[in-house]
């Protein structure tokens, strides 16, 4: 089921490169991150509880509520 043919090769790739037309800096998007001590940026983070099969959806709900049980995200607003 498997061969080879031969066939044309385009070695012509980027050649039509053009330059990126970037917004000005005050219509540019922003996040919601932080500027750490060293100049850095950094993002803030989100927790979530995923399950891949539907017999896990009650373990998931579990451990949400004992996140939430525990107010160990209280520090995190």
């Amino acid at each position: 089921n498997v061969y080879l043919r031969d066939f044309e090769r385009d070695y012509e790739h980027g050649t039509d490169v053009r330059e990126t037309p970037f917004l000005p800096d005050g219509e540019r998007a922003t996040f919601m991150g932080y500027r750490r001590s060293n100049g850095k940026v950094g993002t803030r983070n989100f927790i979530a509880v995923l399950t891949s099969v539907n017999c896990s959806a009650s373990v998931a709900r579990f451990i949400v509520e004992e996140v939430n049980r525990s107010g160990m995200l209280r520090d995190y607003p």
